[in-house]
C-alpha cells in the first residue's frame, strides 16, 4: 500500500487594512524677531498635522551674562509651556524679568503660525 498525498490548502482570511495615514510634516522658520537692545530671537518649529511637537531656538539673546543667563531658562520654560498647552488652546503668558525675550518670542511664534497657515 503506498501513501496517498493529500494536498491540503490553507484558508485565507480576510483582513482590514488599517486606514494609513501619511502625517504632514513641516519645519518652519520664523523671521528674526529684537528682544529689545539684547539680541534676536528666531526659532525653528516641527509641526505634525497641525500640531506643534518641537520648537528649537535658531537664535537667543546673548549680548551679556545676564542674557545669556535668563535666555537659558526663559526659552526653555517658553518652548515647553507651548507644546503642552496646545490640548487646552495655545495660550502662553508673559515671564517676570524676560518682557523682551517673551515678546520676541510670541512674534516669532505667530510668525510661524501665520506661515503654517494656523
Amino acid at each position: 500500500m503506498t501513501p496517498s498525498t493529500h494536498k491540503t490548502s490553507n484558508p485565507v482570511t480576510a483582513t482590514s487594512t488599517p486606514d494609513l495615514h501619511t502625517p504632514t510634516v513641516a519645519l518652519v522658520d520664523s523671521d528674526v524677531f529684537q528682544a529689545g537692545t539684547y539680541g534676536p530671537v528666531q526659532i525653528s518649529v516641527v509641526i505634525v498635522d497641525g500640531i506643534i511637537t518641537d520648537i528649537s531656538m535658531a537664535q537667543q539673546p546673548d549680548s551679556n551674562s545676564h542674557s545669556r543667563d535668563l535666555t537659558r531658562i526663559v526659552f526653555p520654560n517658553l518652548i515647553s509651556n507651548v507644546v503642552e498647552s496646545q490640548a487646552n488652546g495655545l495660550t502662553i503668558s508673559g515671564v517676570t524679568g524676560a518682557s523682551y525675550d517673551f515678546v520676541a518670542f510670541k512674534q516669532a511664534l505667530q510668525d510661524v503660525l501665520t506661515k503654517a497657515g494656523l
